[in-house]
């Protein structure tokens, strides 16, 4: 679970960086659409990325095509760990991973602006085992009529920290943390939110609806 998000001093430059940067595009249509999502989709937001002017704030951007589908689906946004920065706390400073706070524009088939979304269960997943390397999940539902999605750090979180807390569920995953955490036992996932980074888009289906031809299920036998 989330914890807190304390304000501290953004990354070296990267507020400056952005908003000295020259737009990519006078409007969302003109933005580049690089990619196509089918399943799954990684993206790379750096500094040569194409910047442009979110309702947040300038952002580094990158667009694609959103995948056919007649029932509606969720987007699982996960950001990579990006290598070690400071992290200020009360308790004194330590090490963070730096993550890209991801937000998703959704365009329609014209590219006009539907939304401008950012996950609320950003949540801590443990994935490598042994010494346990961590990613920040959250998803999105994508609103009707939408056909582009273009990905950005939300601006006003560049330079926050992120704070959670991973409880393993079962003894195998805490063997993934190292083999000192077991069951119950918590560990604190320390992050610091940037501009640039890598991340993975993925197309999470919803669960399957029951069949109404099926019928009745039936009796249990005696």
């Amino acid at each position: 679970a989330l914890l807190a998000g304390c304000a501290s001093a953004p990354g070296p430059g990267e507020i400056a960086r952005l908003d000295q940067s020259a737009l990519c595009c006078a409007s969302a249509r003109e933005l580049p659409i690089a990619g196509a999502l089918q399943d799954t989709l990684p993206v790379s937001l750096s500094t040569a990325s194409p910047v442009f002017l979110f309702p947040t704030g300038p952002a580094y951007a990158y667009g694609f095509e959103l995948p056919e589908r007649p029932r509606t689906y969720r987007l699982e946004l996960r950001a990579l760990p990006g290598g070690w920065a400071p992290f200020k706390d009360s308790t004194g400073q330590a090490l963070a991973q730096r993550y890209v706070p991801a937000a998703v524009l959704f365009l329609d088939i014209n590219r006009k602006i539907i939304l401008d979304d950012t996950p609320r269960d950003t949540r801590a997943e443990c994935t490598r085992p042994y010494r346990c390397q961590f990613e920040l999940v959250g998803t999105l539902p994508v609103p009707d009529g939408a056909r582009y999605a273009v990905v950005h750090a939300r601006y006003e979180r560049i330079g926050q920290q992120y704070v959670d807390t991973y409880r393993p569920a079962t003894e195998t995953d805490g063997l993934l943390l190292d083999n000192t955490h077991y069951t119950g036992q918590t560990t604190s996932v320390l992050g610091l939110f940037t501009a640039t980074g890598e991340l993975v888009v993925r197309v999470r289906r919803p669960a399957a609806a029951a069949n109404p031809d099926a019928g009745p299920a039936p009796a249990p036998g005696r």
